[in-house]
C-alpha cells in the first residue's frame, strides 16, 4: 500500500528518519547520568514514530477505499 522505494516502503524510511532525527536532537542526553531520561525519550520517540506510521497506513487505506467507491459509482 505504501509507496515503494526499491524493496523498502516509504514508511520504513520515514521511521528511520524520525529515529535518526531524535538522536541528533537529543545527543546531549547520551551521558551516564542522563541515561534513564534518554531511554525514556527514545522510547517515546519510537512509540510516536510507530503511531505516526500506523496513522499514515490508516489514511492511505481510507483514501484508497474512497477512491474505489468513487470509481465504482462512476461506472
Amino acid at each position: 500500500m505504501a509507496q515503494k522505494l526499491g524493496n523498502i516502503s516509504y514508511t520504513f524510511h520515514l521511521y528511520h528518519f524520525l529515529v535518526i532525527h531524535f538522536f541528533i536532537m537529543h545527543r546531549e542526553y547520551l551521558t551516564t547520568y542522563n541515561s534513564l531520561n534518554f531511554m525514556g525519550l527514545f522510547l517515546l520517540c519510537v512509540i510516536t514514530a510507530a503511531l505516526f506510521q500506523w496513522l499514515l497506513t490508516v489514511i492511505i487505506h481510507g483514501v484508497l477505499y474512497i477512491k474505489q467507491g468513487i470509481s465504482y459509482n462512476q461506472d
